[in-house]
């Protein structure tokens, strides 16, 4: 069965897709459910437990606090299975949720789904009124999370 085609790359100005996934935390979540209340960065990474996206989920542990003081959250997603999710969400002691996305619906929604079968790591960041105001594409998980701390 052939896959379907990549969606173009969501740009800034965009409204962001909507879409509902399952948490490593339990339950699902809703990028809708934040519109009106949080602005929200939605960044996607390749895989759990491997060091760049190790790295890039601790370093937006640490911003996490001040991210939310200000009214930002953090929703991060891979194509890992939901069990994975929660056992990466527990290991490295992340308090917003990580999503699973296996078929790389959500992925694709944004246009950062690999025919490898993994997301890129792409950020967006998402305002109250659900639109992109800002993203960064860059293999490096520093960008992403000093992007975020940058957002007035």
């Amino acid at each position: 069965m052939a896959r379907p085609p990549p969606h173009r790359m969501v740009n800034v100005g965009d409204i962001a897709p909507d879409f509902e996934a399952p948490s490593g935390k339990g339950g699902t979540v809703r990028l809708s459910a934040f519109r009106g209340k949080e602005r929200v960065v939605l960044y996607f990474f390749p895989k759990a437990f491997t060091p760049g996206c190790d790295r890039e989920a601790r370093e937006f542990q640490k911003a996490h606090a001040a991210l939310a003081a200000r009214g930002i959250s953090v929703v991060g997603v891979s194509a890992d299975p939901p069990e994975t999710q929660g056992k990466y969400c527990q290991e490295l002691h992340l308090d917003f949720p990580v999503l699973s996305d296996p078929d790389g619906k959500v992925a694709r929604a944004y246009g950062v789904w690999k025919e490898s079968g993994t997301a890129r790591r792409v950020s967006f960041g998402i305002d109250r009124d659900g639109r992109v105001v800002h993203m960064v594409d860059d293999s490096k998980p520093e960008p992403h999370v000093e992007k975020a701390k940058s957002w007035n």
